[in-house]
């Protein structure tokens, strides 16, 4: 008798993309203050704070670009900041040294462009200044 035709593969479960961030709309919005029982303020490893204008180091945002260069954005889950982007002087290795994190809620200015490595995987520089 013929072979019976293979099980019909399960669709994986999305990824959620490790960063997502929200565009902060008014600098007014930032002195308000927060709620009695609301949440801690939003916590920078003091290495992520480099020279002005200095790349301290990049974060992973997905495969969808945080914003444009100049934006200001928030972020809505922790990263880990590295020293490296992958791309091809380095294997395109994702494993470069942590150096720092930012936790959610941290708001960054935008003042490098995020890097397409290829793919719609987008990676955002950290330069000093920008949170």
């Amino acid at each position: 008798p013929p072979a019976a035709p293979p099980a019909p593969a399960r669709a994986a479960a999305p990824v959620r993309d490790p960063a997502i961030v929200t565009p902060v709309e008014h600098p007014a919005a930032l002195a308000t203050r927060a709620p009695a029982g609301a949440a801690a303020a939003p916590t920078v490893s003091a290495r992520c704070l480099g020279a002005p204008g200095a790349v301290v180091g990049w974060w992973y945002a997905g495969t969808s670009s945080p914003g444009v260069q100049g934006a200001t954005i928030r972020l809505v889950g922790s990263v880990n900041v590295r020293d490296d982007y992958p791309r091809e002087e380095n294997q395109y290795s994702m494993r470069s040294t942590v150096l720092c994190w930012l936790s959610a809620g941290t708001q960054q200015r935008l003042s490098g462009a995020p890097v397409d490595i290829g793919r719609g995987q987008w990676w955002v520089p950290v330069a000093g200044g920008d949170l």
